[in-house]
């Protein structure tokens, strides 16, 4: 079976989310539309970055500027922009965000002495008998005065507080690792965090029994679909799943 990290998370989140979605088809927005977009936008000026400088180009500053502003007010006229709405209001307070958020990545990454080696890598992992698709953000040789290290790299806009416990039980985080090893037939030497929301960056290390419990983790999920298991899960996600009208009409 072919599982992408999204349907394992919102297989974990709730099967029936899953069900409805991957299995009878029904399609709807994500809870905040206008936030994905906005997260859509900050990674793929992240991407632009990496892309420019792997193909030997240092862009600047106001090149991620211009690429954020482009991705994220497309299809919006002036008038749109510099509107008064409650609508634009947020659309450029979130666009203000952005900025702030390039401008500390640019100054971070800007820095270091690195050689991107992989960037927004679409890829298909084998998983005991499953295969995993996702995407591998970044992996680079970073340069130091004495030595060179393998870093990868994974970007978030979580809200939610980064700290050890996020870092070290991060199923993506964990994904990234798995698929590094399988892919290079080596181990890297570290694995990092940005948090773009924050501007800070975390390192961690996976061991060989946190890429058991995630095989465990997929083989389960894929079991579970395979068997056709899947239960409605009654949680704080339920107050603004978009599924709500669907989940109180099905029939079990």
């Amino acid at each position: 079976m072919d599982l992408t990290l999204e349907q394992i998370h919102e297989f974990n989140i709730c099967p029936m989310i899953y069900k409805f979605k991957y299995i009878m088809g029904i399609r709807r927005d994500g809870f905040y539309p206008l936030e994905d977009k906005y997260h859509e936008s900050i990674r793929k000026t992240i991407m632009f970055y990496y892309y420019q400088i792997l193909n030997g180009r240092q862009p600047t500053l106001e090149q991620l500027r211009q690429k954020f502003g482009s991705i994220f007010f497309k299809d919006k006229t002036p008038l749109d922009i510099l509107g008064s709405s409650t609508f634009d209001s947020n659309y450029n307070a979130l666009s203000a965000q952005g900025i702030k958020t390039i401008n500390a990545f640019y100054n971070r990454e800007s820095a270091k002495q690195f050689v991107p080696i992989m960037v927004d890598q679409d890829v298909r992992v084998p998983v005991k008998d499953h295969h995993l698709i996702m995407t591998i953000d970044l992996v680079r040789e970073m340069k130091y005065t004495e030595r060179s290290l393998t870093e990868v790299v994974m970007f978030t806009n979580t809200k939610k507080n980064v700290d050890t416990f996020y870092v070290n039980h991060n199923v993506n985080l964990t994904a990234h690792a798995y698929a590094f090893r399988k892919l290079f037939e080596t181990k890297e030497n570290r694995l990092v965090i940005q948090h773009m929301k924050s501007g800070k960056e975390f390192f961690t290390v996976r061991k060989d029994h946190e890429l058991r419990r995630f095989e465990a983790i997929v083989d389960c999920v894929a079991d579970a679909i395979t068997r056709d298991k899947f239960y409605p899960v009654h949680n704080i996600q339920c107050n603004r799943c978009v599924y709500r009208d669907v989940c109180d009409k099905y029939k079990f």
